[in-house]
């Protein structure tokens, strides 16, 4: 986690083991460590990128290019 005011940017584990990055408004409560918690996203505010170049990856709706 790391907190940047208006922001916090959180470090989550997948059932499969794959992490993933996601950014919050400030006031989101922390859970505890290893806690679950339900993840939703607005698809045109995501953005993909491959693990092994740190390239972000096209947007698959079509939308803005990489």
């Amino acid at each position: 986690m790391e907190d940047l005011g208006a922001e916090t940017i959180l470090a989550l584990r997948l059932d499969n083991g794959d992490e993933l990055r996601a950014v919050a408004s400030g006031d989101y409560q922390i859970p505890a460590p290893r806690t679950r918690v339900k993840v939703g996203y607005a698809p045109h505010r995501l953005h993909a990128f491959d693990a092994a170049t740190g390239l972000r990856l096209p947007d698959p709706a079509g939308g803005e290019k990489a």
